[in-house]
């Protein structure tokens, strides 16, 4: 009997060890694919994204039925952006939107423990690869802009910014408290990419993730944590003092070669955006504008570089709030407030990285903005969620 139990035992963990190691290979693909930002490439996701939704076997618990209604409700509704703006565009979004949905369900369905080695894996993998690459184009102006042709030197921060968060949340669900080390590669690599957006942000998850968890997940005592905070604080000030006053010539060559030297506003988004306003009219401001004869079309192609434009493009002004007002359905989770806190940061902070750069809504990588949600509502821990070495 108890060779019986032992041995049911040892299978459960080998499926489960190689859905680690299935759900490693699909995240890692999924950034690849979509850091290509290939037509092929997308397409190549969205067949990937299905085949590990129905891989994973969550398929069977999903009515597909109801959502193919759904999917055909969301359809009609938007044949008024399809006849006046942007031809398919809008209806093949909102489809690959529900294939990246399906696989992000089938990843949340993972035990909390192995979904967080998968995303690790996947992040210091990547982290590893890219400071490698790196050095091979030290001599470039921008070196991350030179590792992907076509791509920009603020792409590849973005996209460790996006997986960040999802592996904050899910360390944060995991083990109770906030991970440091792995939002400060995320600043290190924001600063080899020398964008402006992307260095922001990953100072502010690294400043946050240290805030959280001195003021709610260490120690036991109010006063502690607070005082704690407090320390760490002046000790910050203190050592950015002091890095000034002996390192003020590096900061400056930095600065010089960043994107900092030409101050924190960007002029060519800022056309961008006044230009698309410009162009629209009541019906525009409700179910969408275009693009046509904006800088969006006659010099970048029909990218707009700002998420949100191409969100209200596409699906108008509710599709605009849904996603600007999306964070607020942490608080309807049933976690303690202290981590509906800190989910509800991240995710404001990924959607203000959105705003200069199109990497959510609809894009592959919604993937990861879509499971936090998910795990946030997950009903129980399962028997894997546990976690040993911390």
């Amino acid at each position: 009997m108890l060779n019986d139990l032992g041995r049911v035992e040892s299978n459960r963990n080998d499926a489960v060890g190689g859905d680690v190691y299935i759900a490693s290979l699909f995240i890692g693909a999924l950034i690849f694919l979509f850091a290509l930002q290939q037509p092929y490439s997308l397409l190549m996701g969205l067949f990937l994204s299905a085949f590990y939704f129905f891989w994973s076997g969550v398929s069977k618990t999903v009515n597909l039925i109801a959502l193919l209604i759904v999917l055909l409700v969301v359809v009609i509704a938007l044949v008024p952006s399809v006849l006046l703006r942007h031809g398919l565009s809008p209806l093949f979004y909102v489809c690959s939107s529900a294939v990246v949905a399906g696989a992000a369900f089938g990843f949340s369905k993972l035990p909390l423990a192995k979904s967080l080695q998968s995303l690790l894996t996947v992040f210091w993998f990547f982290w590893g690869l890219t400071l490698c690459l790196w050095w091979v184009h030290r001599a470039s102006a921008e070196p991350l802009g030179e590792i992907i042709p076509g791509s920009s030197t603020n792409g590849i921060p973005s996209y460790f910014i996006v997986l960040q968060v999802a592996v904050s949340l899910t360390f944060l669900l995991c083990r109770a408290r906030l991970p440091i080390l792995t939002p400060i590669a995320t600043l290190f690599v924001a600063l080899l990419g020398l964008g402006r957006g992307s260095i922001v942000v990953a100072v502010a998850l690294l400043v946050v993730s240290f805030i959280f968890n001195c003021l709610f997940f260490y120690g036991k005592s109010v006063l502690g944590r607070v005082g704690l905070c407090f320390l760490l604080f002046l000790v910050a000030v203190l050592f950015l003092m002091v890095g000034f006053y002996m390192l003020g010539d590096v900061f400056s060559d930095y600065i010089e070669r960043s994107k900092f030297s030409a101050g924190l506003m960007d002029p060519y988004r800022a056309l961008i955006l006044s230009e698309y306003l410009d162009g629209l009219d009541v019906l525009g401001f409700f179910l969408g504008g275009g693009y046509n004869g904006t800088v969006i079309d006659l010099k970048y192609d029909g990218n707009p570089h700002i998420a949100f434009i191409r969100t209200h493009a596409f699906y108008g002004l509710f599709g605009l709030l849904l996603v600007a007002l999306s964070p607020f359905v942490l608080f309807a989770a049933r976690k303690p407030l202290r981590y509906r806190l800190a989910g509800f940061s991240f995710l404001c902070l990924l959607l203000v990285r959105a705003l200069t750069e199109p990497i959510l809504f609809p894009t592959l990588l919604d993937f990861f903005y879509l499971y936090v949600f998910l795990i946030f509502f997950k009903s129980h821990l399962g028997p894997y969620d546990r976690v040993i070495h911390v």
